[in-house]
């Protein structure tokens, strides 16, 4: 299980979204989940809702289609936070998600657009 939290202090790279604590078959869902929306077969998705993830503190995150690479700002307060992206933009996230499907350990920022970075990390630190 992905698990899904928000750091908005500790560390240079901060504000951050991680990612963190999981499995193969975790990888090879989130990646699955970047190509359809590569695809244009959903539009958005919140991840907080998927029975693959576990949320810390009630953070939400929204992967959305669109016609740009926007990445991740920051949302409202109480608002999810929103990763943007292009067909190619997504593509491009599914290809660094690629080792984690391969069992690599280590990490992959898979965007530092925006306001907010995006850290997948098998044990979560980077």
């Amino acid at each position: 299980m992905i698990t899904l939290e928000y750091l908005h202090e500790g560390s240079e790279d901060c504000p951050l979204v991680r990612l963190y604590n999981f499995e193969r078959s975790d990888g090879v869902a989130l990646r699955d989940l970047c190509l359809t929306l590569a695809a244009g077969r959903v539009g958005e998705v919140s991840l907080e809702n998927l029975t693959f993830v576990k949320a810390i503190g009630g953070c939400g995150f929204v992967l959305c289609a669109s016609a740009f690479n926007r990445g991740v700002d920051t949302p409202k307060t109480g608002a999810p936070f929103v990763m943007e992206y292009s067909e190619e933009g997504w593509r491009e996230v599914a290809d660094k998600i690629a080792p984690f499907v391969a069992d690599s350990a280590g990490f992959q920022w898979l965007t530092n657009e925006g306001d907010v970075n995006v850290l997948l990390s098998r044990d979560g630190l980077w």
